[in-house]
């Protein structure tokens, strides 16, 4: 953490470094999807450039070129690689969407799980009026 005081100008902050793990990814949601946007558009920028780059050398052979396309699919590759940590450290820090409720059941050979089923909803009332009853 480092903090920084300029009284004259009426400057005073904070810096403190983002929380990462081993993988070198932060642990903030939305600091995630942002770089997942991001490494999502690098890619699409690299293919595009790629697509260029075939195009040139299928008129022209040039050694600049072939180099630089190479260059691209190795760092394509990367992106791909971190772009499938980053959806999956997303997935991670996620919560769970509820999609079927259980409960505990005790039996007699312990406690168990089981799908939660809801009480069924009250059917139409149908009143039945004894006879000679006016109503």
């Amino acid at each position: 953490m480092v903090e920084i005081h300029i009284p004259k100008l009426g400057i005073h902050g904070r810096l403190e470094p983002r929380n990462l793990d081993d993988d070198g990814l932060p642990d903030d949601l939305q600091l995630l999807k942002a770089l997942q946007a991001q490494e999502k558009k690098q890619i699409e920028r690299l293919e595009h450039s790629n697509g260029q780059l075939k195009e040139f050398l299928a008129q022209e052979d040039d050694p600049d070129f072939r180099e630089a396309l190479l260059e691209n699919l190795e760092i394509l590759e990367r992106k791909r690689a971190r772009l499938e940590k980053i959806a999956e450290k997303i997935l991670e820090l996620t919560p769970p969407q509820p999609t079927a409720a259980t409960i505990e059941v005790a039996g007699r050979n312990g406690r168990h799980t089981a799908p939660y089923a809801a009480p069924a909803a009250p059917g139409p009332a149908v009143v039945e009026v004894p006879a000679g009853l006016d109503l």
